[in-house]
Parts: structure tokens; C-alpha cells; sequence
């Protein structure tokens, strides 16, 4: 049980990987989840979000993510007892964030290629293709893309077991979107279950606000 508290703010940590890093050694069932993973690029990424979990922990919480009894529900979902706190890697860049509230984070290579007009009819609501439909051509795929990180944070945050993107509202959630270059271009969405203001910290990347 969450015991409550008076935090107001939840924190969104964004670093790119490789970055320096202790030797805190990883829970079991974090170590069996990296090495589950066949891809290298994703075993690194599981590593290094699970660090800057530890570092956003320590620095906004006090807490020692060590002594944290952290373990993954029926629905896939990492959580612990001491607070909430969502996950999220792309590319090179992870994401994390946490709060006492429930919270979703997550992190989207921004790739309007792959979010034409039949994406965007699979993933958007009839609301969400009405709103589409006013912006020029060109913007309706980075429009979708955007929409569809939202929905990946509004995820997170609910515990729901599957993850259907054209029955989830962006509209009904407040988010702060930011953006990053590094060889990609990424976006970072952040949703916290109540009011709480969001307060980002980049590591190693600069974090600009979204424009459409």
C-alpha cells in the first residue's frame, strides 16, 4: 500500500545510452527480463532505463532503488509499493518517470513515414481523424505520431493489460510532449493521473517543447 503524500510534481527523467553508470546490481527478475531479450540494442536499453530509474528515484524520492521491492504484475507492468513510476525506450534514448500518483511516460522515434493514412484510420479515434483532417496533408502523419506516444503514456498509466490504440482519447488527458535530436529525432510524452505539474530533467540531451 502507497502510503499518501503531499508531493505535487511528478518527474520525467531523459537520458541517451550509453552514459556513465554504477554497479548497483539488478534485481533478479530485472536481470531475467534483459537477458530474455534476443536483440542487443534492446538488452541495453532494458539496462540503462533501469538505471536512470535509479537515478530519477534517488534524486526526486530519496529512495534507493535497490531496497525497493520491485516486481512485474499480471499484466506485464514493473511496479513497487513506494511509488509509481513508467518506463520508456526508443532508439538510443530512455525515459522515465516517476510520481505518487499513477504515470506514463514514453519515448517515440518521430518517423511520420509510418504513420500515413492507414495507420492513422487503425490508431486514431473518429474525434482524433475529424481534427486530423484540419491540418495540411503533410502534418496530419506528424499529427499522428505525436498521438500515438500519447496513447502509449495514457497506456502505461491505466494497467491495462492490452494496448489498443483507437479506443484510447488523447483528448480526456493533460500531457507534456517534448522533442530531442540526436541522430533521430524523438518525442517524449508524459501523463499524470491527477493534476501534478510535470517537471522534465535531461541528462545528456537537450528537450525542446513540441510544436506541430
Amino acid at each position: 500500500m502507497k502510503t499518501e503524500s503531499n508531493r505535487s510534481e511528478t518527474f520525467v527523467y531523459v537520458a541517451r545510452f550509453p552514459f556513465e553508470i554504477n554497479d548497483t546490481s539488478l534485481c533478479t527478475e530485472r536481470q531475467k527480463d534483459i537477458a530474455g531479450a534476443s536483440n542487443c540494442n534492446v538488452r541495453q536499453s532494458k539496462l540503462y532505463v533501469w538505471k536512470l530509474l535509479e537515478i530519477a528515484l534517488l534524486k526526486s524520492f530519496g529512495l534507493e532503488l535497490s531496497k525497493l521491492n520491485v516486481v512485474k504484475n499480471s499484466n506485464g507492468k514493473w511496479i513497487c509499493d513506494e511509488c509509481e513510476f513508467s518506463l520508456s525506450h526508443s532508439g538510443d534514448i530512455v525515459a522515465v518517470a516517476v510520481s505518487d500518483k499513477p504515470v506514463g511516460v514514453d519515448v517515440e522515434m518521430l518517423n511520420p513515414e509510418r504513420f500515413g493514412e492507414q495507420m492513422q484510420n487503425r490508431i486514431l479515434t473518429e474525434t482524433e481523424l475529424t481534427q486530423s483532417k484540419l491540418l495540411a496533408e503533410k502534418e496530419r502523419a506528424v499529427y499522428a505520431n505525436v498521438l500515438f506516444s500519447q496513447k502509449e503514456a495514457a497506456f502505461k498509466m491505466s494497467d491495462c493489460k492490452n494496448f489498443v490504440a483507437h479506443v484510447i482519447e488523447t483528448s480526456k488527458y493533460k500531457f507534456e510532449v517534448k522533442t530531442l535530436q540526436t541522430d533521430n529525432t524523438y518525442i517524449v510524452s508524459a501523463v499524470s493521473s491527477c493534476a501534478q505539474k510535470i517537471v522534465f530533467n535531461a541528462l545528456n540531451v537537450e528537450l525542446n517543447d513540441f510544436v506541430l
